[in-house]
């Protein structure tokens, strides 16, 4: 009698290890996929974010150049005393602005 509430014993002891040895390396695996995941998710999502702040960066330091090549189009074609003229003020729209 004594020897089946051995048994019974060793196998729920036997039975508790098998889940409790299941459960860590569940948990262990789960958390090791999880960091490499994180890891590279990060590594990705700051490659796009660097991609985009160079073309935005480019974009923004290209305005200034794009505004100065409109303006001197007309200063180049025309002489000061031209585009002084207020008929050429009204025509560009900065009448309202002084030179």
């Amino acid at each position: 009698m004594e020897d089946k509430s051995c048994y019974k014993s060793l196998t729920r002891e036997m039975f508790l290890v098998m889940i409790l040895v299941s459960f860590v390396s569940l948990i262990l695996t789960t958390g090791i996929i999880g960091h490499r995941f994180e890891t590279s998710y990060r590594y990705k999502m700051l490659a796009r974010l660097a991609g985009l702040v160079r073309k935005h960066r480019q974009k923004i330091n290209g305005y200034p150049n794009e505004e100065l090549s409109c303006i001197r189009i007309p200063a180049d074609s025309y002489s000061f005393e031209h585009l002084s003229r207020e008929p050429f003020k009204n025509l560009m729209g900065s009448g309202s602005r002084k030179v």
